[in-house]
């Protein structure tokens, strides 16, 4: 179990005040009935996730274990494949119920047997158990495959096989794709850093999709001298900003390859096969001293404007794919005047806001304290609340 006092006693005043409302908000959803409330749904899940999220860095596994099933029956709700009746609220309440005490008596939680309640969750949420076994069985026999898919980069290379309905889910969550070159040696090696440190801290503000080194880029070891180049590759969702990828990364942005929509396409290959890393770059670097001695015969004068028209060239056509991006992202159209929002979900982004506040402070004590374990929670809490608060934002103009 976590052994910092006071960062322990901050999660449980959170996570306490997180379930202050939890019974009057599943009460109104066993009151519409099939009529479901996606914001209120959306606010007791959210309770239940960020107790979760802090018991697991804290240690808790009882309450990690209990929030997490109360979360699998809220998450079936949310995507209507349950209707909330009577029943099922009942069990979802004395599942709460239990939650709070395990927080007021944190010290003896992880002895408590909770098996009454996960075991009535199980029961509720095993209505899908038939169709998952099926699924597994497909999966067994072979008759159902991973759908993959490829990654075309600007620059002709392509990134291969790579699990198709993660990026759908990130895409569907509003998170950015970022494919990210590394280098063992120069990123890694020569800074001390560690491959997992790195792989761990991304996995903070996002998801880390794939990870592949190319080993043939190394080269081999009969090969004369050490190599000069381990290439790391890593495919990555986030919701952070294209302008902060380098900062996050820490690699000069030729590195970071931006993910759209028209850069995948379904993959070839099969989940069996073991996928190629990606392709190193063809160095242009090599082709400049050539064309320059076999420009030597040529007189000086002549080739200077061939040399400067093409360079004006692609910035121009640069600027018009820009232009036609911001077309189609309809930033170049008539802007709206007003936004009609539902006032449920008006009253999720004050709470979100509010809470970012409280996370922002808290964080801030923190760094003043030099409190390395308050700040990582923290964060976390931050990335979670930023997450839900774009989700929110997004639903604004739905």
């Amino acid at each position: 179990m976590f052994e910092d006092d006071e960062t322990l006693q901050m999660y449980i005043e959170e996570s306490l005040d997180h379930l202050a409302d939890i019974e009057s908000d599943l009460l109104t959803i066993e009151e519409g009935g099939a009529n479901i409330d996606l914001d209120l749904v959306n606010n007791v899940f959210r309770a239940a996730h960020s107790v979760k999220g802090g018991a697991g860095f804290m240690g808790l596994t009882t309450i990690k274990n209990l929030a997490h099933h109360l979360e699998n029956v809220l998450g079936m709700i949310r995507n209507r494949e349950l209707i909330p009746d009577s029943e099922k609220i009942s069990i979802l309440l004395k599942g709460f119920d239990e939650l709070e005490t395990l927080l007021k008596h944190i010290q003896t939680s992880n002895e408590v047997d909770i098996s009454v309640h996960v075991q009535a969750l199980e029961n509720i949420t095993s209505v899908s158990a038939p169709a998952q076994e099926a699924g597994q069985q497909e999966i067994q026999e072979g008759k159902q495959t991973e759908a993959l898919a490829d990654i075309a980069l600007k620059d002709g290379r392509k990134f291969q096989q790579v699990p198709l309905k993660t990026i759908e889910i990130s895409k569907t969550e509003g998170k950015n794709l970022f494919l990210i070159e590394y280098d063992l040696i120069s990123d890694f090696q020569q800074k001390s850093k560690k491959p997992m440190e790195v792989l761990s801290n991304l996995a903070k503000t996002g998801t880390v999709i794939e990870t592949r080194i190319d080993t043939d880029g190394a080269g081999m070891l009969s090969d004369a001298g050490m190599p000069g180049k381990i290439p790391f590759q890593i495919v990555f969702a986030s919701i952070i900003e294209y302008d902060m990828a380098e900062t996050l990364f820490g690699v000069a942005n030729r590195y970071i390859h931006i993910i759209t929509d028209d850069m995948i396409s379904e993959s070839a290959g099969s989940a069996g096969e073991i996928p190629p890393p990606l392709p190193q770059p063809v160095e242009p670097v090599t082709a400049t001293p050539q064309s320059a001695v076999m420009a030597k015969p040529t007189p000086v004068a002549s080739p200077a404007p061939a040399v400067a028209k093409p360079q004006d060239k692609p910035a121009v056509k640069e600027t018009t794919v820009t232009n036609s991006q911001e077309k189609d992202l309809g930033i170049g159209g008539k802007p709206q005047s007003s936004l009609r929002v539902n006032v449920g979900l008006l009253d999720t982004l004050m709470n979100l806001a509010g809470e970012l506040v409280l996370s922002r402070n808290q964080l801030l004590q923190g760094v003043n304290a030099s409190n390395v374990k308050a700040t990582e929670l923290s964060s976390q809490r931050i990335d979670m609340i930023t997450s839900e608060l774009q989700e929110a934002i997004m639903r604004t103009r739905m």
